[in-house]
C-alpha cells in the first residue's frame, strides 16, 4: 500500500515500464503526476508523451487535411503511418502538426522526411501550410 496517489502512479508505472520505454497519457491529470512523468520519469529513461490540447475529430476541414497528408506521407513510404494530426492556424500560415511512425531501421534522416513530405505539401496542398512532425520509431518492426 502507498500513502499517496503520486506514489501508486509510481509503482504502477515503474513495474511496466524500464529504461527506453515510452508512454501516452493524457493531460487531465493532477499537478503532482503530471511533474512525476514530465521530470522524475524522464530521469529514468522513461519517455511520457502528455497530450496537452484535444484534436476535433468531426472537424470537415481537419479530415480533409488528414487524408491528403495520410497520402503524402504513404506516397514517401508504405510503412509509414501518421497519427495525432490536427491543425494549428495563425496570422501567416497553418502549422500541420503530426507524428509520423518509422520503421525501426530506416534509410532516410528525419531531417530528409521532413523535407519530403514539406516540398509535397506545399506542392499539393499550398505554400500557406508548414509541417511539425514527431517522428516515433517502431520498435515492434526490430523484432
Amino acid at each position: 500500500l502507498t500513502s499517496s496517489g503520486q506514489a501508486a502512479n509510481f509503482y504502477a508505472i515503474f513495474n511496466i515500464c524500464q529504461a527506453g520505454d515510452h508512454f501516452v497519457s493524457s493531460s487531465a491529470i493532477y499537478g503532482g503526476t503530471f511533474n512525476l512523468f514530465a521530470v522524475t520519469l524522464k530521469k529514468l529513461g522513461i519517455e511520457v508523451v502528455i497530450h496537452m490540447d484535444p484534436i476535433d475529430m468531426n472537424n470537415p476541414k481537419r479530415n480533409e487535411f488528414l487524408s491528403l497528408t495520410h497520402d503524402i506521407v504513404k506516397g514517401i513510404d508504405q510503412r509509414f503511418s501518421i497519427h495525432d494530426f490536427r491543425m494549428v492556424p495563425g496570422n501567416t500560415h497553418t502549422n500541420l502538426i503530426f507524428d509520423i511512425v518509422l520503421p525501426f531501421e530506416f534509410e532516410y534522416t528525419e531531417k530528409q522526411i521532413l523535407k519530403l513530405v514539406q516540398n509535397e505539401v506545399w506542392h499539393r496542398i499550398g505554400k500557406d501550410y508548414f509541417c511539425v512532425i514527431n517522428f516515433d520509431r517502431d520498435y515492434n518492426s526490430a523484432i
